[in-house]
């Protein structure tokens, strides 16, 4: 079984655009012996894809990687598809198939898309890769679009996802909003 995405990881640098991090405050990028991470938007596929490297940190079973970081891993990239079309959601139900065991130290791939929004209601799927797109972690989920004025603490990047959620609500195109933000 193969992901359904027709696109090379190996060119992913050159054809995608390069994310900011609207992460949760637990996933810190670039740690070796945490998780290495890139985040990539493909604008025609409307998916999101992250490149990422596993440290021993992340281990379960010495050598692999944790069931629950790489569940928890798919729900945050499941979860930042919102952020790219202007909502911010929470998780309500997560349903998660582990196909085969994630070596640390390998470099693989979490790519994640929206399925179906309906009011407040958001479903997603993502899929945990190996660069030839077999599928390791297979991943459904529902989510709720929060108003982000509720919440008792701003998250990180809540202001950045603000500025971005005004100018998409204008009608910019998302290429143009991320080469603005990341001038400032």
């Amino acid at each position: 079984m193969k992901a359904p995405l027709d696109i090379s990881f190996s060119e992913l640098s050159e054809t995608a655009l390069p994310l900011p991090s609207f992460f949760s405050a637990w996933l810190t990028r670039n740690s070796p012996e945490g998780i290495q991470l890139d985040s990539f938007y493909l604008e025609n596929e409307d998916f999101v894809v992250w490149r990422f490297t596993g440290g021993k940190e992340t281990a379960g079973p010495p050598g692999y990687c944790h069931g629950g970081f790489l569940a928890s891993l798919i729900d945050e990239c499941m979860g930042s598809c919102g952020i790219w079309k202007g909502i911010y959601l929470m998780a309500v139900n997560l349903e998660v198939s582990y196909k085969k065991a994630v070596e640390t130290g390998k470099t693989m791939f979490c790519t994640c898309r929206i399925t179906n929004i309906v009011s407040r209601k958001v479903s997603a799927e993502g899929w945990i890769t190996d660069n030839s797109q077999k599928i390791f972690v297979y991943a459904r989920g529902t989510y709720l679009s929060v108003n982000t004025q509720i919440l008792k603490e701003h998250p990180p990047g809540l202001l950045a996802f603000e500025k971005y959620k005004k100018l998409l609500e204008q009608g910019y195109p998302i290429r143009e909003i991320l080469e603005k933000l990341w001038s400032e």
